[in-house]
């Protein structure tokens, strides 16, 4: 239907053409206000408390009711660096750096509403030889209408001193580093459905394993955030967590990177053997959208690119500034 364009305009009644009410699909007694949403929207007038005309801002509407669509988001923190190693020959391997905290939800988005990526987070800096730990990961970021919805970074691994048992780093979520240790028994990093802490380093044997990352099977994704590893000293370093997680140093070598765009801690550096050695850098941050390949809507920017998964179309964001219009 449609409002008349000349004539009286009432709020209630059950005139068609004439009654706000039966325009909006409302009973033609119900309660109505100027200042609902739904009336706002029908004259197009809709800054709260702004002042709506009777009957010129009615004249000629039609109401069209919102469509809202569900919008599968994927948000990872970048991931912490590698903790360092130094060249004292008593040294313990780096602690694995912690993966960023991954946040996913599904909310229900109007139509038209542009979903903006604003930050994809910074790789945490690998710690550097004879220096300290890696570096914390930077938040990324995901802004639509009035919500913001931060993933924070992962923290860098522990510096492997004689005294500091290069501690793997905690994930941006909550899951807890590895514990370093003076003989072959660090503890690996653990894992959660927001990320994985990075693995402890040894002061005498192989450093601990990464936690593993969640599976994010709707994103296409078969796991992502993993911790790194812990480096070792007269032995290999641990393994990188599922999901991206850098290896950790073996004795004599630096920590391996986290993958990039996966949010992952880097490893640690290996314990003293003929000089120090240094982490690795935390992974880069990353953002997924997914939708009903029916309900599908235009991305940009971002270093966007899309595929096919089951029923729905993924869109994968690897930098700052890109959009998605709901």
């Amino acid at each position: 239907m449609t409002l008349n364009t000349s004539g009286p305009i009432s709020l209630g009644g059950s005139t068609t053409g004439q009654s706000v009410n039966l325009e909006i699909g409302a009973n033609a007694n119900a309660t109505i206000s100027f200042n609902s949403a739904t009336v706002r929207s029908l004259t197009g007038v809709t800054a709260n408390n702004s002042t709506i005309t009777m009957p010129t801002n009615f004249y000629g509407k039609s109401y069209t009711p919102a469509v809202n669509i569900t919008v599968n988001y994927l948000l990872v923190g970048g991931g912490g660096g590698g903790g360092g190693s130094p060249t004292q020959s008593a040294a313990s391997g780096g602690g694995g750096g912690g993966s960023g905290q991954v946040l996913t939800a599904a909310p229900a988005i109007a139509k038209g509403t542009v979903i903006n990526i604003t930050t994809i987070g910074t790789a945490g800096i690998a710690g550097c030889p004879n220096t300290g730990p890696g570096g914390t990961g930077g938040s990324s970021v995901l802004t639509y209408g009035a919500n913001t919805i931060t993933a924070t970074g992962g923290l860098g691994g522990n510096y492997g001193t004689g005294t500091c048992l290069g501690n793997g780093g905690a994930s941006g979520g909550g899951a807890a580093g590895g514990t370093g240790s003076i003989g072959n028994t660090p503890t690996a990093g653990s894992s959660n459905s927001a990320g994985a802490g990075g693995g402890g380093g040894t002061k005498c044997g192989t450093g601990g394993a990464g936690g593993a990352g969640p599976a994010e099977t709707l994103f296409g994704v078969s796991n992502i955030a993993g911790g790194g590893a812990g480096g070792g000293r007269k032995q290999v370093g641990g393994t990188g967590g599922l999901g991206g997680g850098g290896n950790g140093g073996r004795s004599g070598f630096d920590g391996s990177p986290g993958s990039t765009n996966t949010g992952s801690g880097g490893g640690g550096g290996g314990g003293a053997s003929g000089g120090a050695h240094g982490g690795g850098a935390g992974g880069t941050g990353v953002a997924y959208i997914a939708v009903a390949t029916a309900n599908i809507g235009t991305a940009a920017g971002g270093g966007v690119t899309s595929s096919v998964v089951g029923a729905n179309t993924v869109f994968k964001f690897i930098s700052s500034g890109g959009t998605y219009t709901v």
